[in-house]
């Protein structure tokens, strides 16, 4: 992955400045209506962000980071189940085509190499933690670093803006993010939305400068 070229799509994911009235006429008018969006239900949050991503960062922007957090603990609960119980079944957690997440790989690689062989079923639950971890890990540690680089190309927004595209780009995941050449796909979708569509909205990079560093914060 590199810069996007000034063309880049993901410029018109950024939307247009609303309305005053579309907004309440004022910074508490957004807030009220992100306030709202915080007890949206969770089915519902997830087709908006997979279906129309740039008008739900929108509708989050001044959202605080816990939101965003909550909802990316219920995907990462998802994965980090769902994934070892496939890889259980037969499915090759190490390949890209069958996974969404570089975390889902490394904890497959370790599961499948050292832990099966040695406490045998037992490894799945200690897997489903670890993978757990893996992602809160990523997380963290790509939060700042994405930040930074956003603000550096001109982007205007607290941390919390990279938290939220991180959190709430896990969506995709959802959809079997751990099934064979579906993960592919998933991965794909998962990284636009987290590295050009939510800092396009978040930041109002407006003129298609998001940029998508050689690393994948999934």
């Amino acid at each position: 992955m590199g810069l996007f070229r000034p063309t880049s799509p993901c410029s018109r994911h950024a939307p247009r400045a609303a309305e005053p009235w579309a907004l309440g006429g004022s910074v508490a008018g957004r807030r009220q209506v992100a306030r709202g969006d915080r007890h949206e239900e969770f089915p519902r949050a997830t087709w908006s962000i997979v279906t129309n991503p740039a008008a739900y960062f929108e509708k989050v922007r001044d959202e605080g980071w816990w939101p965003a957090y909550r909802y990316f603990l219920v995907v990462a609960v998802v994965l980090s189940i769902l994934s070892p119980l496939a890889w259980a079944s037969g499915v090759d957690g190490g390949s890209p085509l069958n996974t969404s997440t570089t975390a889902q790989r490394d904890v497959y690689r370790w599961w499948h190499d050292t832990l099966r062989p040695t406490i045998g079923l037992t490894s799945l639950p200690v897997a489903m933690l670890v993978l757990l971890l893996d992602m809160h890990i990523v997380l963290v540690v790509f939060t700042p670093i994405l930040h930074v680089v956003f603000r550096l190309l001109g982007g205007k927004g607290p941390w919390s803006s990279s938290w939220k595209s991180i959190a709430y780009g896990m969506a995709p995941g959802l959809a079997f993010g751990f099934a064979p050449y579906v993960g592919l796909m998933v991965g794909v979708y998962a990284t636009v939305l987290q590295l050009c569509v939510g800092p396009s909205t978040m930041y109002r990079l407006r003129d298609g400068r998001a940029y998508v560093p050689p690393m994948e914060p999934r």
